[in-house]
């Protein structure tokens, strides 16, 4: 029988406490990794630990990320080929924010109609330009930032309209929606112009390597919620995951395992373990869309 079951705020730390000392191996399953504490596996397998992770790998998260780097799938040429393509992403988008802007020039001189006789087909054809530009800007956005512009722009035309109770709402879609576009612009072009994280963690634990083994629970329709530790000879089972909200804030419940208990521990891990398929890292798809 499980020795001891216990609930409360801040149970996770004993989990925490365990993997710190452990000496010999590390045994996870947790759907979601805070980043501190998937360099913490990472320095534990430095220093000889055996890590074997079951995590998920649909929600891209950077613990994710930085444990895929050292799962002995990624090589050095991978990160090379990181580089490369990070490269002429950020080429692409230097010149469509460029051109961008200067349409977007252009479009403010037509409506102020400061070139007489031709501001109109001025205007429309910056517009289409515009749009054109926007939607391939658009693809390289996460998904959350178009949306939010979207609405945001929407939102406040709405807004205008009912207050102003004046010019047709296509005029202050188009209006604020310019003017909120660039926001989403800038976001993405300055997270992908950075790899100071993703830089750092290579100068922390060293050129690619294998330190861990790392399944994913979420390969279509067969996600792991399970929550199950092995450290040593001691185990936990329960609702905690391995991030810090649930570690030092919610209120979770645990059960801790020893003795010959830990046996039916190990049977469930290996099971789900071996339930789970093994499939090669992307490193565009997998690793490229955190940093």
């Amino acid at each position: 029988m499980p020795k001891k079951t216990v609930s409360g705020q801040g149970v996770g730390r004993e989990i925490i406490n365990a993997i710190k000392g452990a000496k010999r191996r590390i045994f996870i399953i947790s759907p979601y990794i805070s980043s501190d504490y998937a360099k913490l596996l990472l320095e534990k397998a430095k220093n000889g630990v055996n890590v074997k992770v079951i995590t998920s790998k649909g929600r891209r998260t950077f613990s994710t990320a930085i444990l895929s780097i050292y799962s002995g799938k990624i090589s050095d040429r991978d990160l090379t080929m990181f580089e490369a393509h990070r490269g002429r992403r950020l080429r692409l988008m230097t010149t469509l924010i460029t051109v961008y802007f200067f349409l977007l020039v252009l479009m403010l001189v037509s409506m102020n109609n400061l070139i007489p006789g031709i501001s109109q087909p001025l205007f429309y054809g910056s517009l289409v330009a515009i749009a054109a530009i926007s939607s391939t800007i658009t693809y390289f956005i996460d998904l959350r930032y178009a949306v939010a512009l979207v609405l945001g722009a929407l939102i406040l035309a709405l807004t205008l309209v009912v207050i102003l109770k004046g010019p047709s709402i296509y005029a202050y879609v188009i209006a604020t929606f310019q003017i909120l576009y660039p926001i989403g612009i800038v976001m993405a072009y300055i997270k992908w112009s950075s790899a100071r994280t993703y830089k750092g963690i290579i100068e922390e634990f060293g050129a690619p390597k294998k330190l861990i083994e790392i399944r994913f629970a979420s390969s279509g329709e067969k996600f792991i919620h399970s929550k199950i530790y092995i450290i040593d000879d001691v185990g936990f089972s329960g609702s905690v995951n391995l991030t810090f909200k649930s570690i030092n804030k919610n209120v979770e419940t645990i059960t801790r395992y020893e003795g010959e208990d830990i046996e039916e521990l190990e049977r469930q891990f290996s099971e789900i373990w071996s339930m789970l398929d093994d499939p090669p890292i992307d490193v565009i798809r997998d690793i490229y869309a955190i940093f």
